[in-house]
């Protein structure tokens, strides 16, 4: 069964969303044009206050308001809100399949934010933002193609062998190409769409190790880390890097890996996003 990415229908930001969007991508953001936009389109706004009272962001009152919430968080997070927004209202809600997914995205998310603080904390929010989105394309084929995603899906789990490499012989692409398709509707820079399109091939991550990337090179980590705690979920994805190579590559210890597994433990249960 092949399948193109015009055949799917991609998620689409809200109205004042889709304004946040626009104001985040200007040259200099107003941001009390980002507040209005915000505050008319409840999920989102909804969706940033949880964010902003995050165990991730110590602070010692409850955040009430968007102002507030922009003034903590910063715009990269105002993306996540919105993507996360998006993905809530479209996420069917009886398929333990997308919760699966769903579930994944955050637990990279807080992975990829955690190790980053240790070693390039001013890509924190970066790296979590690439986190949330990476996966993406499975929820769009999961929710286009239902039930030959179930089979693709259920393959994968059963035989242990990884979910991009059966989409790709099953629809002549994989998740990654409509990952990246999704972040072009939602403006993301040229980097990070080639980032995304290429992130679970091998030539990519073998060049993010040899050119020293932080960015890729966090996000296999990530799913390294991932993988050895109790809470992912069950399918996996191609990997071709060692724990070995990136604790090299990003200047990383194993006491490091071990207080950010511990980190990852305390905070998940109250993520955000989870």
């Amino acid at each position: 069964m092949s399948i193109s990415l015009t055949q799917l229908e991609i998620p689409k930001a809200t109205a004042h969303a889709a304004r946040a969007l626009q104001i985040i991508s200007a040259e200099e953001p107003d941001m009390q044009d980002l507040e209005g936009a915000i505050m008319q389109d409840p999920l989102l706004a909804s969706t940033l206050l949880r964010y902003a009272n995050s165990p991730l962001y110590q602070h010692s009152h409850e955040v009430t308001n968007i102002p507030t919430a922009l003034r903590l968080l910063g715009l990269n997070s105002v993306r996540s809100a919105i993507v996360m927004a998006t993905i809530r209202s479209t996420l069917p809600s009886d398929s333990e399949i997308a919760q699966h997914i769903f579930d994944h995205l955050h637990l990279i998310a807080l992975y990829g934010k955690l190790i980053a603080q240790q070693c390039c904390p001013k890509m924190s929010n970066d790296i979590e933002f690439l986190g949330l989105f990476h996966d993406i394309g499975m929820l769009v084929l999961c929710v286009n193609l239902e039930d030959d995603y179930q089979k693709v899906y259920e393959q994968a789990v059963s035989t242990g062998s990884h979910i991009d490499i059966i989409e790709q012989a099953h629809f002549g692409i994989s998740h990654d190409a409509v990952t990246a398709r999704v972040a072009h509707e939602f403006r993301l820079s040229s980097t990070q769409q080639q980032q995304l399109a290429e992130l679970h091939t091998q030539h990519r991550q073998q060049q993010a190790f040899e050119n020293g990337e932080p960015d890729i090179c966090i996000l296999v980590l990530a799913h390294i880390l991932a993988k050895q705690s109790e809470y992912d979920s069950p399918f996996s994805e191609s990997i071709y890097l060692s724990q070995t190579e990136l604790l090299s590559s990003l200047h990383l210890s194993e006491a490091q890996i071990d207080s950010i597994q511990q980190q990852a433990e305390e905070i998940w249960q109250d993520y955000a996003f989870a």
